[in-house]
Formats: structure tokens, sequence, C-alpha cells
């Protein structure tokens, strides 16, 4: 019979006594019950503990009564182990109010306890039993040796002064030096005056391994220092080293029944003239073994068994943990302690360089050390998997099965190779590894668990703390968690006209403990802080192997869990709106895996449009198009099968796909879905209900991508009688519908009649509204829009400069109608010359669209044109072509090489090479951009007809003036025909041709001052 064996049954009823205390705590009801077990259990250990003192004497070889022990241990074990995941949270997590012990049901009945307590009296007193034989015997040998003692030499009580190296590991060949690491060791080491260093970091991470291979350095540089080793995991294991060290030291009175070894031991090292020694204390991971409650030292009548760590002395101790709470208290200072990271690409690469036998192929291995997170743990176990399947495995098919699955993922990092340089007793599973971990948090503070679960769910890198909310309510009240907002708003998010509420959700609050709960996670390196403020990083292999340890503990909570994250997601996630890009920007990544996974509850459901409808809106206002249409499409399809084509959501979300096909040129299938959507809408509520009108606005901006501007004109038209009918007069619905006539004024060349509507609109939206009130100045940035078009100039100056003045002090100076006005002020100092001035003005628009919406937006690049067509007038050639072909390789890249976008920014470089007169290149672009028009847009396209002037110009300009002629009389006659007349690219076109007709040597340069 081995003690290690006996020790584990110990070990076993000192945690279930631990469990106890917990529950008498927070069980009111079963305390007696609990006192009565609690005694037994103690009988227990103690008479476990006299069995392992027996089996550990120097004569225990010779006792043969001990051997019967095998069977009743085993039997008392086993009830043991029963006992303890009966009681453990993990295991009982659906009888408890929250996730941990905090409000826990005491699992047994009356009737149960007694069986137990019965269970535990008979194997204590077969055990008991059984030793008496050999007891007596020892006994016997004892007195003997009493007898003996007054002829033993003085030799045998002095210490053994020679050095000891007591390290139970063997030294790794292959160590993988971390520099780092070995640095910051050696000078405390050598040169700190700290008696005590700390190792502190996840299991896995090499803390232990770094230990071992400091121990033998020490020992090979200094053969005089003891080097000792002491087991931290536990009260039994540190006091069974301890002994050892008593042992291996001949410490006098060691077998004395009445010396407290650990006190025997600290004292020898404390000894001035004790020789040098370094302790390595590993494992030391749990608060309560070193630094137990008061309640509990009264109730065991011990000193802490941090007290028995030698303070003074000639040496240092070298403690591993992944508890840093723990290591700051054992050493006394935060100074003393290193954070023990995961390996860098080129540490982790040697680790597989070193392991495996087989030739490696260096791009395989960074891919699988990365997938792996660098953790030397995993890599040591992959590199052992491969070596054992080899030359079946390799790094590259290991990696590819890593990645195929998460069962797969799962199972690999499951596997156990073995190692001589980890305890026996302690797993090589990398996920068994980090259960040990969350267990140890479990029972110490179950609300960091909670967090650490929701955290899971979240990509690695930057974790917002202010979505960690939540995770410490009841299981019962996640199914209302429901952040859905079920009213009927407008589908453009910009024209919400209900007010926010302020009632704050009872969900809207940060936990009270998320503090302390962020603590204990970074304590244990299971998180740690980004470099920015309110964010939290974890590593991928410990938020999976956290969700396989919560779905197999409890895959109920991991359901509510997830449904969680969903919840929290749609509360946070903005609008898309101006002034929350950065918080989108830093929640898609999170959110984005959600849209991919529909819900089955109700609740979910719920959450789930509303974060597709918010995500949509999103993606579409960054440019992303193909991802809004598949986010939208997605609701869509679910809407109408749980919802009904007819539902609000179902129309909300046939919208949202519409817009993004608009976005992308589709207009024939955006048209038809507007039109479904504007039907059901009237069919459903009426031709005249608020809503109806809503939706039906939704076709100008359609109309107006496909120049269709008498279309937008009627459509307002009918748009503002119904509105005067349903609001009246000048309500503010009525005087934007009015204030949107402005723009298919303007286009058809009409600015007397938009100069007229803008006036009456903007005069009542001051009196009703006041003259700061954004549709107020949303009128006179229209009316300078009127003046600019119609050249006077000095006007629009006057009055854009004022709204700006307004606009930034209401709104600010990066707000999308502020950077609008800066715009036309730009314009106007063009339109007069002042080219320096308008310059700097569209600089300055460029680069605030650049800190909002980045470098890559299409509204940015409507400013970099713009900016590039200002040098083009200074002459600056060279630069403006540089920009323009930066925008063509930009919308390219984000919209498509077939994107109106696109094409235009072709236009524009194709200007430029005509100016520099590069005609050959300029006649290439011309063609692609014509040719790309009529395939996607069309023959009869405006913007195909203005791509057909321009290619006659190019033909004029190498003086091929019957094909230019030719060709700009069919551009001329079918523009008439679809833009209308009145059309300011007709106009300019018409002037053109009857030029030409008139001179046919007209010199482009007269065309480009007619444009102007």
């Amino acid at each position: 019979m081995e003690s290690a064996s006996v020790t584990v049954a110990a070990d076993l009823s000192a945690k279930i006594i631990t469990l106890c205390s917990k529950y008498f705590v927070n069980v009111a009801h079963a305390r007696g019950e609990i006192e009565r077990l609690k005694e037994q259990l103690k009988s227990l250990e103690t008479t476990l503990r006299q069995a392992n003192h027996l089996l550990e004497h120097p004569n225990s070889q010779s006792l043969s009564a001990s051997r019967e022990l095998n069977d009743p241990l085993q039997k008392c074990q086993t009830e043991l182990q029963r006992l303890r995941d009966q009681l453990e949270p993990n295991t009982k997590q659906k009888a408890m109010r929250r996730f941990g012990l905090r409000a826990a049901k005491w699992p047994f009945s009356r009737g149960d306890v007694e069986a137990v307590i019965a269970s535990l009296v008979e194997y204590r007193e077969a055990i008991t039993a059984i030793l008496q034989i050999d007891q007596t015997r020892l006994l016997l040998d004892i007195n003997q040796r009493i007898d003996d003692l007054s002829l033993q030499s003085a030799e045998n009580r002095s210490t053994d002064l020679k050095p000891h190296f007591i390290i139970p590991f063997p030294r790794d060949p292959d160590f993988v030096d971390r520099p780092a690491l070995r640095g910051w060791l050696d000078e405390q080491y050598n040169a700190s005056p700290a008696r005590r260093l700390a190792l502190v970091g996840m299991g896995g991470f090499g803390k232990s391994q770094i230990a071992i291979e400091f121990a033998y350095r020490v020992h090979i540089a200094s053969p005089e220092t003891n080097v000792f080793w002491v087991h931290g995991g536990t009260e039994a294991k540190f006091e069974e080293s301890y002994r050892s060290l008593a042992n291996a030291l001949k410490l006098p009175d060691r077998h004395d029944p009445d010396t407290n070894v650990l006190a025997l031991v600290r004292d020898w090292l404390q000894r001035a003239e004790a020789p040098p020694w370094l302790i390595i204390l590993d494992n030391a991971d749990e608060m309560e073994t070193f630094f137990p409650s008061k309640s509990q030292s009264e109730e065991d009548g011990r000193e802490p068994l941090a007290s028995y760590l030698p303070k003074t002395g000639n040496g240092k101790i070298i403690i591993t943990s992944r508890n840093r709470s723990v290591a700051e208290k054992l050493t006394g200072s935060h100074k003393a302690i290193q954070e023990v990271p995961t390996m860098d690409g080129s540490e982790a690469l040697k680790i597989l360089e070193n392991k495996l036998s087989q030739d490696i192929e260096q791009d395989a291995a960074i891919d699988l050390a990365r997938a792996l997170n660098f953790i030397p743990l995993a890599v040591n176990q992959a590199a052992a998997y491969i070596n054992r399947r080899a030359p079946r495995v390799s790094i590259r098919s290991y990696l590819d099965e890593f990645r195929q699955s998460e069962k797969k993922k799962k199972s690999l990092l499951n596997r156990d190779a073995g190692d001589l340089r980890r305890r026996e007793d302690v797993s090589n599973s990398v996920v068994v590894t980090w259960q040990v971990t969350f267990e140890q948090i479990q029972l110490e503070r179950p609300t960091a668990v909670n967090l650490l679960l929701l955290m899971s769910f979240f990509q690695p890198q930057n974790i917002p703390e202010f979505m960690l909310s939540g995770y410490n309510f009841d299981t019962s009240d996640f199914e209302d968690m429901t952040f859905d907002n079920d009213e009927e708003l407008d589908e453009e998010s910009d024209e919400e006209s209900d007010e926010e509420s302020d009632e704050e959700s009872e969900y809207d609050y940060l936990d009270e403990d998320l503090e302390d709960d962020l603590d204990v996670l970074r304590g244990y390196s299971l998180i740690r802080l980004s470099t920015t403020s309110g964010l939290c990083d974890m590593h991928a292999l410990v938020q999976f192997c956290t969700k396989v340890w919560l779905l197999e503990s409890n895959g109920n909570n991991f359901s509510r869990l997830k449904s969680l994250f969903l919840s929290l997601g749609a509360k946070h996630f903005p609008e898309g709106v101006f002034g929350t890009r950065e918080t989108c920007q830093l929640l898609f990544p999170h959110i984005k895996p959600l849209m991919d996974e529909e819900p089955t509850d109700e609740p979910g459901i719920l959450n789930w449009y509303e974060l597709s409808r918010k995500a949509s809106f999103y993606l579409k206002a960054i440019g992303a198009y193909v991802a809004a249409e598949s986010t939208a499409q997605k609701a869509l399809d679910s809407s109408k099968r749980l919802l009904g084509n007819e539902h609000h959501r179902t129309l909300g979300f046939m919208y949202l796909l519409s817009s993004a096909y608009q976005q992308q040129s589709r207009f024939d299938e955006a048209e038809l879905l507007l039109s479904q959507v504007v039907e059901t809408s009237k069919r459903v509520k009426g031709d005249e209900h608020p809503k109806t009108l809503e939706r039906m606005s939704h076709f100008i901006l359609l109309y107006q991508m496909q120049y269709k501007y008498a279309e937008v004109e009627s459509l307002l038209v009918e748009m503002i009688e119904k509105s005067k009918r349903i609001w009246g007069d000048e309500h503010p619905k009525t005087l934007k519908y009015m204030m949107r006539l402005v723009f298919p004024y303007i286009s058809q060349n009409r600015h007397a009649e938009a100069e007229r509507i803008c006036l009456q609109a903007t005069g009542i939206s001051k009196r009703i509204l006041g003259e700061e009130h954004p549709q107020t100045l949303y009128g006179l940035t229209l009316l300078a829009d009127t003046y600019e078009g119609q050249g006077r100039l000095a006007e629009a100056e006057l009055l854009v400069t004022q709204v700006l003045e307004t606009r930034k002090k209401v709104l600010g100076d990066d707000h999308p109608d502020t950077l609008y006005d800066l715009s036309l002020l730009a314009d106007t100092y063009e339109g007069q010359g002042r080219l320096a001035e308008a310059e700097l003005l569209v600089t300055q628009v460029m680069e605030a669209k650049k800190r909002t919406l980045g470098d890559e937006h299409p509204n940015v690049l409507i400013a970099v044109k713009h900016l590039a067509a200002i040098l083009q007038k200074q002459g600056r050639l060279i630069e403006a072509e540089s920009l323009y072909a930066q925008v063509v390789e930009t919308s390219k890249k984000m919209l498509g090489d077939e994107h109106p976008d696109t094409l235009g920014a072709m236009v524009f470089l194709f200007y430029a090479y005509q100016m520099q007169g590069r005609l050959t290149e300029a006649e290439s672009l011309c063609v692609q951009v014509l040719q790309t028009r009529k395939r996607v847009l069309g023959d009869e396209h405006i913007t195909t007809l203005t791509a057909m002037a321009n290619l006659a110009y190019i033909y004029r300009e190498q003086g091929r003036f019957n094909d230019a002629l030719e060709l700009l009389r069919d551009a001329v006659s079918r523009l008439v025909q679809i833009a209308g007349p009145g059309n300011e690219e007709t106009v300019c076109e018409v002037e053109t041709l009857r030029r030409w007709e008139q001179d046919q040597t007209w010199d482009i340069s007269t065309q480009e001052e007619l444009k102007t």
C-alpha cells in the first residue's frame, strides 16, 4: 500500500470539509446535519493522516498488515469522490439561484446524511483495526530505539550539512529559452533584496518548466547551494515535501510524533549558519491553502501554511502560481512578481523544431503555433500527437484537423501525452489543465466564473467592459432579456421621430461586482487589460476551453449565456448614424458571428432581428453593400417565415434589402422590392397613413440615383399634397418634403422655382421650429445651393457662412451636415477663382471625413475627387491625376469594377489624361467606361450618354471631326429624350453640338469653358 493513495483520500476529506463549510454559511436549515458530517470527515482525515505517517516510516516495508488497507481504502475513496461530486457547484448549478454557491441548496436529505455518516464510520473503523497490528509493532521498535538513543553518537543528532539537490523532475533537453523571463529571474535572484519571487500565469504557460530549468542552472553554477522542490497544491502535499526535506537534511527530532515538522524545517532554513538554499514552491494556487479564513484557522487550531515559509536566512523562494493574489500575498510585493505570458512566435516554433522527429515545414509550423495561441503546453501536446502518428500525420494535416470543427478541436486539446516534467496527478491535457482553474474560481468567486463564461462568447481581442452586464442575474431572468424595439420605427435610422426613453432598463447598469470579478480573472491570467482603456483581451483557446467546460457541466446555462450575449449585442450596438462609427467598429467583430445563426427561441429571434437591423444600417453606412444585403436577406427570409409577408418588421427588412440593392446599382430589383413595400402598406394601413407616406419617400433617392428627376418631382408633389392633408401645411414633415423638391428643380436647371419653394419652406421652418433647428438650417443650405447654381456666388457664400457658424455650434465641426456646408462654401470660393481658399476647405473636409468614416469610405472618396478637381484647376495636373488614380483603385476594391462610383472616378481620371494631352490613354479609359455603362445600366442611361459625349470630345481633339460630330449628335438626341431639354447636362451638350455644327474646328477649350 503506497502512502500516495492514502494522501489522495485525506486530501479529498479536506476538500469536502471546505465545501461543507461553504454550505454551512449559505444553508441555514441543514446546519446541524452539515456539522455532524464535518465531524465525521475530520475524524476520517485524522485517521488517514496517521495511516500516511505510519506508511512513511523508515520501517514501513516490514509492516505486513497495512498491505490489507487496499480494499477498505478504495471503497472509502470512491465514497468520498461521490460525495465531492454531489457537493461541487459545477454539478449542482441547476439548483442554485445564481451560477455559483450563492444561495446554494443542500443536496442531501437527513436520511442521506445518516447513510453517508454510517459509511464513513465503517471505513474509519476498518482502517483503524488494520493499522493497530502494525502500530503495536512500531511502538516496540520505537521503544528499542529509545533504549539505543543514549548510545548513539553526536553525529546522529546533527544535521546533514552536505548540499542537496531535490528536484523531482529531470531537466528537459528540449527546453526552449525565453530570454526575457530568464533575464528577469537572474536579475531578481542575484541582485534583488527580495527573498521571494513569483512566476504567475495560466496553467500550461510554462511556469514550472522555467522554474525547473532555473533550478538546474543554479545547481550547476553554485553546487554548494541546496535546491529544494516543495509542492504547494494542497496542505498535505506541502507537508509531505517538508517531511522529505527534513529526512534529507536529517533534522533532529523529525520522527518525534510531537514535533511540528513544518516549523522544524522552517527554523533550520532561517538559521544564519545554514548553507545557501533555494526553494521552488510550485503550484501555490489556492488562497485557502496558505491563508485560511479566520474561522477555519480557529476551527483547525493550526497556523496558516504561509507561516512555515522561511522569512530570513541564507536563501530565496521562487513561487509558481496561477493566482496573482496568492503570489502577491506570499511575496509581499507586486514588484517581485513576473507574469509568464504565452511564447512569441520564434519560441513556439523552436518547441516544434526540438520536439518533432520529422522535418518541419516552416509556414505550416508558424500557422500551427499561431492557431495554438503560442501556448507552450498546447504546442508540446500537438508535437507529441504528431510524433505518435507520423508519418501519417504532419504539421499541416494536424492543423487542418484542428480547424475542421469544434468537436475535432476539443478532441485534440483533450489528449494527454504525458510529460516527465509534470506531476503524475496533473493532467497534460490543455482542456483539463484549465478546467482545474475554472473549478477553483467557481469555489472562490462564482460570479467571476459567470463573467468568464460570458466573455468567452466575444472575440478574443478588445472585449468592451461596458457590454459585460447581466451575467449575475437569476438564470430565470434571461428569458425576459429582450432589447428588441417592436415599435414601427422608420426604416431609415436618421428619420426616427420617436424620442428615446429616459427610463433606465434594469439591465443598464454595470454589475456592482464587475471590477472585483475582473480582478479575479486578471489574477488568474485568464484575461488581460488591453492597451485601450475599458477593453479586455483573452486567449482564443481559453475561450474555447471555457465553453467546452460550460457545455459539459451545464448545457442549459451555456444556452442562456449565449442568449444573454445576443441580447447585449442588440442593446449596445448603435444605429450606425453619425458619432457612433468607433463604437460600431469596436463591436461589429463581436456581433458578426451572431448574424449567421438564427435563434430558435422567441426572445432570441427578436433580439436577432434588432441586431440584424442595426448591423445592416451600419454596413450600408460604411459602404459594405454586399454584406448589408446578406444581413438584410437572412433577416427578411426569417421574418417572412415567422411573422408573415405583411408584418411591419418584414417590410422594414424589405426596405433594407432594397437600399442595399440600389447602392449596388441594381435598381430594378430595388424598385420591385420598394413597390411591394408601398403596395402592402397601402393595403394594410391605407394610402395616406403616415407610415405609407414614409415608405413612398424611399423612392426619391432611388429615382435620383437614376437621374429620373421628373419622377422625383412627381412623387414629391404627390407626397406634399398628402402630407398637407395628414399633418397640415406647416408641419415639419410637409416642410421636409417641400425642401426635398429643390433637388429635382436644380437638376433640371429650374433654379428660380427651386429658390421660391426653398424660401417658402425655410420661412415657415424659422417661424415654427426656430432659426437653429436642423430642418431650418437644412433649408438655408438648400437656398445657398440655389444661389450657387444661379452664379450668385457672393450671396451663396454669405448665407452658407452664417449657416456654418450655427452648424458648428449645434452639431460640431465633424458632423456630416457641417462638412456638407464646408464643401458648399468651397464651391463658392472655387466659382470666384479663390482656389487656394477652396483647396484649404476641401482638405479640411477630407481629413474630417477620414477621421469619422475611415480612409476608404465612398463619402471620403467624393472629398478626394473634389480636392483633385481644385488642384486640376490650379494646373497641378500630376497631383490631380495621382488623387484620381487613388480614388479609382479604392473604389474598385471597395465597390467593384462596375459600380457607378468607380466608373465616375474613372471619368475624372479621363479628364486628367485629356488635359495633359494623353489622348490615347484618355480614349482607352473612356471606351472602357462607356462599354461598362452600356452593359450595366443600358444604352439609354444618362451616364451612358455623357460617356458617349466624352468620347466624342476625344475624337475631336484627335482630329476625327466626323466621328466626333456623329457620336455627339446621337448622344444629344437621346439626352433630350431621356433627361429632358431642361436638364443641365442636356443644355450643355446641346450648346456644344450647335457650335460644332457651326464651326467644325471649334476648340475643346471652348467647350471646357462652357462647362465651367
